[in-house]
């Protein structure tokens, strides 16, 4: 132990007794961070995926130039034989050289951690994501000085080390990416997916970057730097004795072969994982295994796939990940969820189904159908076709199928498989009563339809038919429809309510803009004042906003031309000023686009809990109804700003109305029917633009998550959605954004060029001083 440490202290004497490793932490630095901060700051988004996505090439090419001198700067110094003659094991000095450039490289990597420390600053990262980034990165930086240090002891100098480190880690690396895996096997087919299973570092290094410490990524790293350290102290001791490159050749090959058979072995092996993302987005859900319990009767759950061996290269783990998630929730729940696998050979699907073998033509009939992908040969990229899609029967009902089960939809196939069972549990298929009022929502009724839910167009004049929940978007409320939706509620109903007081009208002429509030009447005050929330009447601003294109003519709306307005009434609301609800876990963000703010004000109704889910900004601020939209209406006051709420949950047992329900004109008032009182939910926002067509696609999810809520219950809003959420960043001010820029790219460099200054000359002063 004493041997290693004089050695490591040697070593990192080295690293800072000249100019040339402050150079190379720079260099890092500028280069990983002068690849992530172009597109951080055209969108601000507290996210380091981009960051580690990059930092693996930036590792390519700077880490040889760390290990580059270990043994061959060495060997050109005439210090190699020296050092080998001393009383140390080989061993040690190969594990000394290796911690001392090990210690400079985890301190190039610590000097990136100002990016997620802006991060904390401006927003809310996910900092289990960013921890395991951060080992994946340590152990991939691992590999790579371990690989440059054993290419260093054979290089005749630094540059042909530096060289044969490059090609080694670029290699190791690229193999495990989709792009080489598919070259090869066009090439020869199976080729590179068994390289890219064997040897490819970026594969082993993905589940890092999503949160995920796995230990076939974790034990991958460790073989090969064990095998590469081992392989450098073999070659070591053993230099210059006879037959040695013979010896030496066999036991790499072994090395190597031992390497590739526990990495194949790991890779196909259930091993456990550590889920470090925030919520742990990549788990399986309680609530999963809670909704298959609860079923009456067990699902049948079928995945029809097509065998790996035909699938194209990046397709390749499909079965396999597709399995894994399935089998994961049918051990949750066994006796509720059997799964079977069922292999269909998409080559004997032919144009006419009538000739394609029984097995096809029947899940053709039953709607499983291949579908096509491109794929890479020798001759191109040609089109295949291949079966990859989920059945899900209950009882006797139809089976019901999800199609195109393929990588980028895996993280919704937790949440899809429940949803599809509870809906076919239910006795009869989900009822959704809608009612709009002016406007175009006929987009919302079709989207809602594709979610599986049958949609009920009423008029809110006649009686209100059985339904599971109601959706009301810019109604027109009477004195009866009031009655009946508050008759509703107190029995119990589920009411999602979207209204807005005005909306714009955009006109351009002689070069300037202008802006015509509209009006918009619901009569919707009197319905929701018993219940002690409001809309407020002034128009609702927020420096967080978003550009809009208004098309101006019918010209425009052809050609998807027309102007492109960033306006403070074009609000923006983000996962930041959300609350942690399960209704909002796959909320993003609203476009909030000419809504008005709620306000929750005194009430008698003592027994309705009142929930604000989703505020404003802080930037936010009003102006009267009457004003018009000039300059100096939409610049932010300087003193006045606020969050607002856009988002209010009421429930519990609503008040009756009272009194008998109001006569149509010419009828006479009837008695009251009795009805039995129950907990309703009622849940309001501000805004029904965002639910018009051309919009309510980008705020769909609020919509699909208040129903199942209200129809399927919580537990199906807990699954967590299984992709890591978008973190927008609030826009960031120019003079913010300079302060910013500056931090990011000159405050690192500047440090290190400080202390290797102060390094320096406290080095000079010791040596004319030596006795001081």
């Amino acid at each position: 132990m004493r041997d290693l440490l004089a050695i490591l202290r040697r070593e990192l004497f080295r690293f800072t007794a000249t100019p040339m490793g402050a150079i190379v932490l720079v260099a890092f630095y500028l280069l990983a961070v002068g690849l992530f901060a172009p597109e951080f700051f055209l969108l601000p988004t507290a996210d380091m995926r981009p960051f580690f996505t990059v930092l693996p090439f930036v590792l390519c090419a700077v880490l040889p130039a760390v290990t580059m001198h270990l043994w061959a700067g060495e060997r050109s110094q005439g210090t190699l034989e020296l050092l080998l003659v001393l009383p140390v094991r080989p061993a040690s000095l190969v594990l000394a050289k290796f911690l001392a450039a090990m210690a400079f490289v985890l301190v190039a990597l610590a000097s990136t951690g100002v990016i997620p420390l802006m991060f904390g600053v401006l927003g809310a990262p996910d900092w289990g994501q960013i921890a395991a980034s951060y080992l994946g990165a340590v152990l991939l930086c691992a590999m790579f000085v371990a690989l440059g240090q054993l290419a260093s002891g054979f290089a005749a100098d630094q540059t042909s080390a530096f060289v044969l480190a490059l090609g080694g880690a670029f290699g190791l690396y690229l193999l495990g990416s989709d792009f080489a895996a598919m070259a090869l096997d066009g090439w020869h087919p199976g080729l590179g997916t068994l390289l890219r299973r064997l040897f490819g570092a970026a594969s082993y290094f993905a589940p890092f970057v999503r949160g995920l410490v796995e230990v076939p990524s974790v034990v991958f790293f460790l073989l090969w730097t064990t095998i590469f350290l081992f392989l450098n102290g073999l070659a070591l001791e053993h230099r210059g004795q006879q037959g040695f490159r013979l010896r030496f050749a066999a036991a790499a090959a072994l090395c190597i072969a031992i390497g590739a058979l526990s990495t194949n072995l790991l890779s196909q092996t259930r091993l456990p994982r550590l889920d470090l993302t925030q919520g742990r987005i990549h788990s399986l859900s309680p609530a999963t295994a809670r909704i298959l319990q609860n079923l009456p009767a067990p699902i049948q759950v079928t995945y029809y796939v097509t065998p790996a061996a035909q699938m194209p290269t990046e397709l390749k783990s499909l079965e396999r990940d597709v399995m894994d998630r399935l089998e994961a929730m049918s051990a949750q729940a066994p006796e509720k969820m059997v799964l079977r696998r069922v292999y269909l050979q998409a080559a004997n699907v032919v144009a006419d189904s009538a000739q394609a073998s029984d097995l096809e033509r029947q899940m053709l009939a039953k709607g499983v159908q291949p579908i096509s992908v491109a794929a890479v040969r020798q001759t191109g990229t040609v089109s295949e076709l291949v079966y990859t899609s989920i059945g899900i029967a209950y009882r006797d009902k139809p089976e019901e199928i999800l199609p195109a089960v393929v990588p980028n939809t895996l993280g919704e196939l937790e949440y899809l498989i429940a949803s599809t069972a509870l809906r076919l549990a239910r006795a009869t298929p989900p009822t959704v009563a809608v009612a709009s009022g002016p406007g175009q929502f006929t987009e919302m009724s079709r989207m809602l339809e594709r979610e599986g839910y049958t949609v009920r167009p009423v008029s809110l004049e006649e009686p209100l038919p059985q339904a599971d929940a109601i959706v009301l978007v810019q109604p027109q409320l009477s004195d009866k429809a009031r009655y009946q939706l508050a008759r509703a509620l107190a029995q119990g109903a589920r009411i999602f309510l979207a209204v807005q007081q005005e909306t714009w009208d955009y006109s351009q002429a002689l070069g300037r803009l202008s802006a015509v509030r509209i009006p918009l009447s619901s009569n919707v005050e009197t319905w929701l004042a018993p219940y002690g929330v409001r809309l407020v009447p002034d128009i609702l601003m927020d420096e967080q906003s978003i550009a809009v294109r208004v098309a101006t003519n019918p010209w425009d709306q052809l050609t998807g031309g027309g102007m492109t307005l960033k306006l403070p009434t074009h609000i923006l609301v983000t996962r930041q000023h959300m609350a942690p609800d399960p209704m909002l876990l796959r909320v993003d963000n609203l476009v909030y686009l000419w809504g008005s703010a709620l306000e929750l004000t005194d009430t008698n109704a003592t027994q309705i809990t009142r929930t604000p889910l989703a505020w404003t900004s802080p930037q936010a601020w009003t102006i009267p109804q009457e004003a018009t939209l000039t300059p100096q209406s939409i610049t932010p006051p300087d003193a006045g700003r606020r969050s607002y709420p856009v988002l209010v949950r009421l429930a519990g047992e609503f008040p009756a109305p009272q009194g008998p329900p109001p006569a149509d004109a010419g009828a006479t008032a009837h008695a009251v029917e009795p009805w039995t009182p129950a907990p309703g939910e009622l849940l309001i926002t501000g805004c029904s633009s965002m639910f018009a067509d051309g919009l309510v696609s980008t705020n769909a999810e609020l919509l699909f998550a208040a129903l199942d809520g209200m129809v399927f219950g919580e537990d199906l809003l807990r699954i967590r959605p299984k992709e890591l959420p978008s973190r927008v960043l609030p826009p960031l001010s120019p003079q913010a954004a300079l302060a910013w820029k500056i931090v990011l790219h000159a405050a690192v460099p500047l440090m290190v060029l400080g202390i290797s200054i102060l390094t320096a000359l406290r080095r000079r002063a010791q040596e004319r001083h030596p006795h001081a």
